[in-house]
């Protein structure tokens, strides 16, 4: 089960928990997104800075990187 498929359930399974809980569940996803949000314009920016210096095989490695994130993050 991809982590993204599994935090779903995960929150899912918290509707019958009270509100304030639900709530920061929810607060700690959004901000995970956040967070890989930022790790891959990041990720992203250095790419787009580096690229011309990179070998091939440094560039493929550093869009799956990327490519990995943007995964994982359903983008």
């Amino acid at each position: 089960m991809s982590t993204a498929m599994y935090l779903e359930h995960y929150l899912g399974s918290t509707e019958h928990l009270p509100s304030e809980l639900q709530r920061n569940f929810q607060l700690m996803h959004e901000q995970r997104t956040e967070d890989q949000k930022a790790e891959i314009d990041i990720l992203a920016t250095e790419y787009i800075s580096t690229v011309k210096t990179l070998s091939p095989e440094q560039r493929a490695e550093n869009l799956q990187k990327i490519q990995c994130l943007q995964q994982v993050q359903g983008v």
